[in-house]
């Protein structure tokens, strides 16, 4: 490999670029403040498997835990200014959409709690469902390491900007249109936190709200 970059690198490191732009521009205008000490530990991390990956394509040792290394990198430093880019949308003060999406709900026929009921009726599918959320982050990194590790670059590439570009898209969408979910609406409303497990509570649900306003 004679490039340190490819041409994947430099169009993930360009969107990084953006999304950081946009927050360091964006967070001196808002009442947020950041706690840069919470982000130590990601960067060293970010920062050792970047090196990591630097280290053998400069001397050209294995481009696949090379390019691993570094989409790797890339994406984690990527999410975090993603992460801290969306609590900024909270600035803005939009009006949030859930009573505008429950009532579309409604006008299809689509009683969602009723659906949430009938599907952790079943002690399968509750476990299966739940495991498959908690565990989207380490789909997410097993899927990019074995990609890499394989050689298939152009797969890896694919699924790395992929997920950057639908990660910018729902960001930008979220600020304009801004929504916490069916969840936290209910709580709102009155409704007990049930006996079964949600993947958030509802004291997590009010504090989020209480957040936006």
């Amino acid at each position: 490999m004679n490039r340190l970059l490819t041409p994947a690198d430099r169009w993930r490191l360009t969107l990084l670029g953006g999304c950081l732009a946009l927050l360091l521009v964006f967070q001196p205008l808002t009442s947020i403040t950041i706690a840069p000490a919470t982000f130590v530990l990601p960067i060293l991390l970010i920062a050792f498997v970047g090196a990591l990956g630097l280290i053998y394509r400069v001397l050209s040792r294995d481009e696949g835990i090379a390019a691993t290394c570094f989409a790797l990198s890339q994406l984690l430093l990527f999410s975090n200014c993603a992460a801290l880019l969306n609590y900024l949308g909270l600035a803005l003060r939009r009006p949030l959409n859930d009573t505008l999406l429950a009532q579309a709900d409604r006008a299809l026929g689509l009683d969602w709690w009723a659906y949430v009921v009938w599907l952790k009726s079943n002690p399968f599918v509750a476990q299966a469902t739940t495991l498959a959320y908690n565990s989207s982050l380490i789909q997410f990194v097993a899927a990019i390491l074995l990609l890499g590790f394989t050689r298939r670059f152009d797969r890896l590439d694919q699924l790395s900007l992929a997920f950057m570009v639908a990660a910018i898209v729902t960001i930008g969408t979220w600020f304009l249109f801004p929504s916490f979910g069916a969840l936290p609406m209910h709580y709102a409303q009155g409704m007990a936190q049930p006996s079964f497990f949600l993947a958030m509570t509802k004291q997590e649900s009010l504090d989020l709200l209480a957040l936006h306003s």
